[in-house]
């Protein structure tokens, strides 16, 4: 087994290589005054099982090219088999037509995971689980989703939230807030997000729960302005919340993102490493090694 890290996930990797007691081997990477980016991968790769870690942001369009590139370049050196573990994948929100004539990027991205040759893809939190599933289906490639909501949920545990109420800010992703429900014991729920298809601006209907004097978490897999958190914190603070959390896997974190969240009321922002960030307090690195060693 060789363990690459891709520009984007240097330091996760180094985590999950002590995770694993192997070591990690960063490409060899640098731009070109054009901004295309140069790579090279230089080991004794033949007939090796190889781990390529390479998230995809920030500049999703950068860091997809990149990976398609390591893998390609892997398998041109005699790889056996090639897992890559991309914690976030972007592109996989458009994995549906909503209006005529869009394009469906996650079978785009798919399908060039299948010509770099990738055989398992490992990834965290994807933006609809069933539409991934489906994908998986038409093409060649294993797909493994792990969640990082656990962990985070741990975290919020051990900062004396226990017991505190855990919401989805719209229901497809009231799953996350279910499995942090299971640990936290404090119940669970959603708000309404309705988001207008041409113009892309959400408007959120706050439903009434039982929080007042309470603690609650808000728990999402991404978060990108940070608008859509900043509503259901201000909801959740409306209607008596004691103290609010707010936790991602993906914290993307667009310009303005953490001022909107704390300014609605939030008291703690966390994140796991999927995304480096100054609120990346927990880290993804034992989940990913746990999955290695399965399927090596």
């Amino acid at each position: 087994m060789f363990l690459i890290s891709g520009p984007a996930s240097r330091e996760l990797g180094e985590r999950v290589a002590k995770f694993l007691g192997v070591n990690v081997h960063p490409v060899e990477h640098r731009f070109f005054p054009d901004g295309e980016s140069y790579i090279r991968v230089n080991l004794p790769l033949q007939d090796k099982h190889v781990i390529i870690i390479q998230t995809t942001t920030p500049n999703p369009d950068q860091k997809l090219m990149q990976l398609f590139m390591i893998a390609k370049t892997v398998k041109d050196y005699g790889a056996k088999k090639i897992t890559a573990v991309v914690p976030y994948l972007s592109y996989s929100r458009q994995d549906k037509r909503f209006l005529e004539g869009e394009a469906l990027t996650l079978d785009v991205v798919f399908n060039l995971l299948d010509a770099s040759n990738v055989d398992n893809l490992i990834v965290f939190d994807s933006h609809n689980p069933d539409s991934l599933k489906t994908i998986e289906e038409k093409h060649n490639i294993n797909v493994y989703e792990l969640s990082a909501i656990p962990l985070l949920a741990k975290y919020f545990e051990s900062k004396s939230y226990q017991g505190a109420f855990s919401l989805s800010p719209d229901k497809g992703a009231i799953r996350l807030a279910k499995i942090a429900s299971d640990l936290l014991k404090g119940g669970y729920g959603y708000f309404e997000k309705v988001r207008d298809r041409k113009t892309g601006q959400i408007t959120m209907i706050v439903k009434d729960f039982d929080v007042i004097g309470k603690k609650a978490i808000v728990f999402d897999d991404i978060i990108s302005t940070g608008g859509t958190m900043a509503q259901a914190v201000a909801g959740l603070k409306s209607q008596g919340a004691t103290k609010v959390g707010v936790s991602c896997t993906h914290a993307l974190f667009m310009s303005g993102a953490e001022e909107r969240i704390m300014n609605a009321g939030a008291d703690y922002i966390i994140a796991s490493d999927s995304v480096e960030t100054a609120y990346s307090k927990v880290t993804i690195a034992e989940s990913i090694a746990q999955k290695i060693l399965e399927l090596v």
